[in-house]
């Protein structure tokens, strides 16, 4: 009933509906919730941890699909060859840029997705320093404070902390569940 009511009858328009709707299911107060991050957009949470940044990659190049730049279709598709003969083929080689530059800004909008869920807390979990492009390098880049990082004791061991704001201590406030 909610696409009806938008008066589309496009497929492509009620695929991207189907992506992007979600339904928030009835969780307790003490539950967790685990999703993707996709599954997560406009939902809120307490607090938020999203693991293995590192992993967040899209430079991978599978399928070619340029599109016109006047009405939005599609122009060719093709599976992307190796990249030795994609060097050699001008049209491949830019065709790959433009893909990448999408899958950039792809991996981006899902980040910032991922950001902007904590309602009190989020814990990003990064590995070490990497040279890869990927959406943890990019939060160490622009957060992390490169004179101190502060410890913080997890379990029996001391992680560190690159960036911080707001309470540590949030999690005091909070009534506990009896």
């Amino acid at each position: 009933a909610i696409f009806d009511a938008e008066e589309s009858r496009s497929c492509s328009d009620f695929l991207r509906f189907v992506a992007d709707h979600h339904t928030e299911e009835a969780g307790t107060m003490a539950s967790v919730n685990v999703m993707t991050v996709h599954k997560a957009k406009g939902i809120g949470r307490d607090v938020v941890i999203v693991p293995d940044l590192e992993r967040a990659r899209r430079d991978r190049i599978h399928f070619a699909l340029p599109r016109d730049p006047v009405t939005g279709k599609g122009t060719w598709a093709l599976r992307m060859p190796r990249n030795l003969i994609v060097e050699r083929d001008a049209t491949l080689v830019k065709t790959r840029e433009r893909a990448l530059d999408e899958n950039e800004f792809e991996a981006l909008c899902v980040l910032y997705v991922a950001l902007t869920r904590a309602k009190r807390a989020m814990y990003l979990i990064v590995g070490p320093e990497s040279k890869e492009r990927s959406a943890a390098a990019l939060l160490k880049a622009q957060l992390a404070d490169k004179t101190t990082h502060d410890g913080w004791l997890l379990g029996s061991e001391t992680v560190d902390c690159l960036f911080e704001t707001g309470d540590r201590g949030w999690h005091a406030a909070v009534p506990t569940m009896k």
